[in-house]
């Protein structure tokens, strides 16, 4: 049976322009909000204990392998 797709994956092209387009007209807020998400990140990793800190480095490299 085969699998149904999605519009985004049939048309991931149109999901390009359209993204390109948004981060365009919104470019300020667009790097707000990545700055944001960037120090969420490394202060919540900051406050990781050790042990917690390297369960997530492994987690992080099996992602990126």
């Amino acid at each position: 049976m085969e699998k149904k797709q999605s519009w985004a994956q049939k048309n991931p092209e149109r999901i390009k322009e359209h993204k390109k387009r948004y981060y365009q007209k919104n470019l300020e807020e667009s790097k707000l909000r990545s700055k944001r998400q960037n120090l969420r990140g490394k202060i919540s990793y900051a406050i990781l204990t050790n042990e917690q800190r390297k369960k997530v480095d492994s987690e992080v490299e099996k992602l990126l392998t």
